[in-house]
């Protein structure tokens, strides 16, 4: 993915809107409140400082981060930073407001532990911060090996990104990702790490009367239509098929609105769904199947993907390649008043508190 140039929305990553100017960085405490650079803290200096340069599309993410880490650090400060995509600035804006956030972050009077939401310039990214904050840093990688064209993923990116990276370390949010991470930098230097939640909501208490399985988030090559088209062909008329998202083509038997959702309509899209598919080929991550854990709604997925973890090899929202599968999928979580599903999103939340917990007392 590169949203900085691809205007990626809180459907297609993990965040919404946020109107930060890419040439004001602008800081937070854990309590919300926001101030620019020289503005008096509002709390003790932090021992956490989350740089976020995606501002709009992992705001959603950052929210989830400050969930399953206040409990375990003294606090945390966000530095937010707005990508092309949501500011309308330049991408050098945009990079320039990075580094100098890095700086200033390295500058206070008792640096904390930094981590990066997202690699601004891929690999490169590990020498910047290896140059500018030194260690006592992480960076998390998303994805290893992006969908589209990005800055930063070349041979010398990685080589350059593999010499720097000293004791610092990378997070990954899947096995999938690691394995593909492992291939360019030592194991050793990979945290896996599942992706940060909110608690759960409560179940809907009874099965939909008019069941809706949707499909959300921006179109790529990966997303598999021709399985979405089969789908289509074997479900009863009955249930409502809907795409939401940016630049997707007409689907035969699916009503399919390509816009960007906002985010208050991302949260009222995954709570109206019966059942939400991940029709994905490839992808290291989800970040829409953890908003639906987190609205207690099932979602549906390949079984050899990441979210066999996340899912924990549950075989009811598990599919292999065959439409049939799905159908079955489908027509469990149709049935299903919540309870089990519900099970799966508050094992999970505990089993990612754990785990975050574990790396906040690492660092």
């Amino acid at each position: 993915m590169n949203p900085a140039t691809n205007g990626a929305s809180s459907a297609d990553l993990h965040g919404e809107n946020d109107d930060a100017s890419p040439s004001e960085p602008v800081t937070s405490d854990l309590d919300g409140g926001r101030r620019k650079y020289g503005a008096r803290a509002v709390q003790p200096e932090p021992s956490l400082v989350v740089l976020n340069p995606l501002g709009g599309a992992l705001s959603h993410y950052v929210k989830q981060l400050r969930g399953v880490l206040s409990p375990n650090v003294g606090s945390i400060s966000e530095v937010v930073i707005t990508e092309p995509s949501s500011s309308h600035k330049s991408r050098f804006a945009w990079v320039r407001s990075y580094v100098t956030a890095i700086r200033a972050s390295r500058a206070k009077p008792s640096p904390s532990h930094l981590i990066v939401t997202w690699p601004v310039l891929g690999y490169f990214d590990i020498v910047l911060l290896r140059v500018l904050y030194g260690s006592g840093w992480s960076l998390v990688i998303h994805d290893p090996e992006p969908l589209v064209f990005s800055v930063g993923y070349s041979k010398i990116a990685r080589l350059l990104g593999r010499a720097a990276l000293g004791r610092n370390r990378v997070i990954a949010h899947s096995s999938v990702a690691q394995a593909s991470l492992a291939t360019v930098l030592p194991n050793k230097a990979i945290v896996v790490l599942p992706l940060p939640m909110l608690a759960p909501a409560a179940p809907r208490l009874q099965p939909s009367p008019h069941p809706t399985v949707r499909v959300l988030g921006q179109f790529k090559p990966d997303r598999d239509t021709g399985l979405l088209e089969s789908i289509a062909k074997e479900l009863p008329v009955a249930v409502r098929l809907e795409v939401f998202g940016r630049n997707w083509p007409a689907i035969a038997g699916w009503q399919v609105v390509s816009r960007f959702l906002s985010e208050e309509e991302l949260d009222r899209t995954i709570a109206s769904s019966t059942a939400v598919l991940i029709p994905y080929r490839r992808f290291y991550q989800s970040a829409i199947a953890i908003r639906c854990l987190e609205a207690s709604v099932p979602v549906i997925g390949p079984r050899e993907s990441s979210l066999f973890e996340v899912l924990q090899g549950n075989p009811d929202y598990l599919c292999g390649a065959n439409p049939d599968d799905w159908i079955l999928a489908i027509e469990h979580a149709i049935s299903d008043t919540g309870s089990q599903f519900s099970e799966i999103a508050s094992s999970l939340y505990e089993a990612t508190l754990a785990a975050w917990a574990r790396w906040a007392r690492s660092i």
